[in-house]
């Protein structure tokens, strides 16, 4: 049986330092949902000129919000889960 001991008798428990790794994911994680979120953004301001120059893209937006209207729950998803990581990270600040 391999018990975790450490090299100091003050610390008779040995525990992962999760206070470093907490931060580095949020980061990554928020970064990751923010890029999202701007992209789509950007996306819907350029939309119009985009839509105006190029038919066939305006038929795939067409076409792509018939089927995301049956497909609600994932911008809620992603909208929860930004709201989560933010809230946590700015929490812990």
């Amino acid at each position: 049986m391999n018990i975790l001991r450490t090299l100091s008798p003050h610390l008779p428990i040995v525990k992962p330092q999760l206070t470093s790794t907490f931060p580095i994911s949020h980061r990554i994680s928020l970064a990751f949902l923010a890029t999202i979120v701007s992209f789509f953004y950007l996306l819907c301001l350029k939309r119009g000129f985009i839509c105006f120059t190029y038919e066939k893209i305006n038929l795939f937006f067409f076409y792509s919000s018939k089927v995301l209207q049956a497909f609600p729950l994932k911008l809620d998803a992603c909208s929860v889960a930004l709201t989560l990581v933010y809230v946590s990270g700015y929490k812990r600040c």
